[in-house]
């Protein structure tokens, strides 16, 4: 017989402070920034620097 999950072993998570949720999307950007920046790099090195 299966045995069925009763709701009290279900895990809850709480919600993230407001301001790990800023640091989040701080590093997060960073992150996207970095690798645009990698990416017209790499674009200039391959058009020659004619972007």
């Amino acid at each position: 017989m299966k045995k069925t999950k009763i709701p009290s072993d279900l895990i809850i998570r709480k919600h993230s402070s407001l301001l790990t949720m800023f640091r989040r999307a701080v590093i997060l950007i960073g992150l996207w920034l970095i690798t645009g920046y990698i990416i017209y790099i790499n674009f200039c090195f391959l058009f020659n620097g004619r972007l």
